[in-house]
């Protein structure tokens, strides 16, 4: 029997912001963002991006949530001032990949994923290609509690080669692909590098062991600036 399980917003809710919360935590980021310490060279920088996080906040609450924001956005083919579809889709990267950085997996999914492991892992230790997961939710919340409690591989790159996640490099034809976690929104943190003439997955929260939000936020910062997102 093949199983579908569909995943709201409440997954991943303890180390992500529901979307009703998110506008009210970007503003606090924001804030956050004004104390960090910078060469001069980048104080302008910060200051722009600072206030463009302020603004995607104002004008999501004002939407109703990012998610609206940034449909309108995209309807309407144009940017709001500074604030682009693809410096949300930035900042969103840069938040989530910060959070799940810094926070373990709530134990909501690790409970969940228990119950279910009798049916979910198969002898050679791969998902059962009769179950797939289903979610709008950009966070990397299931890979990580996957790999916390089956998996345990150190490299994020490692734990996608393992998994067939929707989108990565290769999702270009969706319908002949057998995807067992199916991204909706696309995955906040994911990028394509490349490497050697190809296309590679990266990960924006794989990048540092720093505890420091300051030193994770700067790497994570200058890698966005020129990376194709999957979100």
């Amino acid at each position: 029997m093949k199983v579908s399980y569909y995943l709201g917003a409440g997954a991943s809710f303890g180390t992500i912001p529901i979307i009703n919360e998110l506008s009210l935590q970007l503003t606090h980021f924001a804030a956050e963002l004004n104390k960090f310490e910078i060469h001069p060279e980048y104080k302008d920088q910060l200051k722009e991006l600072s206030d463009s996080i302020f603004k995607i906040s104002s004008r999501s609450s004002y939407f109703g949530s990012i998610d609206t924001f940034a449909q309108n956005l995209y309807f309407n083919r144009r940017n709001e001032g500074k604030i682009s579809l693809s410096l949300i889709k930035t900042v969103i990267s840069l938040y989530f990949s910060i959070l799940q950085t810094e926070k373990n997996v709530h134990n909501r999914l690790i409970y969940f994923l228990t119950k279910i492991r009798k049916h979910l892992i198969t002898s050679s230790q791969s998902l059962n290609p009769k179950i797939k997961f289903i979610t709008w939710n950009y966070d990397f919340q299931l890979e990580l509690a996957l790999n916390e409690l089956i998996f345990q591989m150190d490299d994020v790159r490692l734990l996608i080669d393992k998994l067939l996640i929707y989108p990565n490099q290769q999702s270009g034809n969706f319908i002949n692909q057998e995807y067992q976690i199916i991204h909706l929104n696309g995955i906040a943190g994911l990028f394509d590098v490349i490497k050697s003439g190809e296309n590679e997955i990266g990960s924006l929260f794989n990048r540092s062991n720093s505890k420091s939000r300051e030193k994770i936020f700067w790497k994570m910062y200058f890698l966005s600036s020129y990376l194709i997102l999957y979100i």
